[in-house]
């Protein structure tokens, strides 16, 4: 009785380590198949991440090349700013000048006329006269300037309501001078 049960538990127990060494050799081909298909899907990963890198650092070289170009750009334009600005008050500083010069324009030509209209004798009159057309020639030549400068406006400016602006400005700066060296 013991043989037969040997034979029966020695036959039962080869059944059952096959089943499970199927089942083992079942599982490790399928843990080969998902570590295979693993690596094919980490390599393609790796394949795009290298070429996202070369594209990024391809764009990162033109970034840098256009923010160089906007800084030359930038500093052309703080440049030229700078120049235009200091152009600029210059200018207002000559219309400034001119202003204040036919005043004192005016003022001689008034206070001349009224030297001539004072005048006594024959010898004064004819001495204011020449202070009242010296007056008026001097007038006249800040006249002439503001004229030049106004057509120098019209003709320079960057559009034509900007050119009659600037014309008309320095004009009406020497209005008196001009009405003064005519009267």
């Amino acid at each position: 009785m013991n043989d037969q049960r040997l034979a029966t538990d020695g036959h039962k127990h080869p059944t059952i380590w096959i089943a499970l060494t199927a089942l083992f050799a079942l599982a490790a081909i399928g843990l080969g198949i998902w570590a295979f298909t693993t690596k094919s899907d980490l390599d393609k990963e790796k394949d795009k991440v290298a070429e996202q890198q070369k594209q990024l650092s391809s764009t990162g070289g033109q970034l840098t090349t256009a923010r160089s170009v906007d800084k030359a750009t930038l500093a052309k334009a703080r440049r030229t700013h700078r120049r235009l600005s200091r152009s600029l008050k210059a200018e207002d500083v000559k219309a400034k000048d001119l202003a204040r010069e036919a005043a004192r324009r005016e003022n001689a030509v008034k206070q001349a006329d009224a030297n001539a209209a004072r005048a006594n004798s024959a010898e004064e009159q004819t001495q204011a006269e020449l202070r009242q057309a010296r007056a008026k020639q001097a007038a006249s030549q800040t006249c002439a300037k503001g004229a030049a400068g106004a057509l120098d406006d019209l003709l320079s400016a960057s559009s034509p309501k900007a050119g009659a602006k600037g014309a008309t400005a320095h004009l009406s700066s020497v209005q008196s001078a001009c009405n003064a060296a005519g009267g």
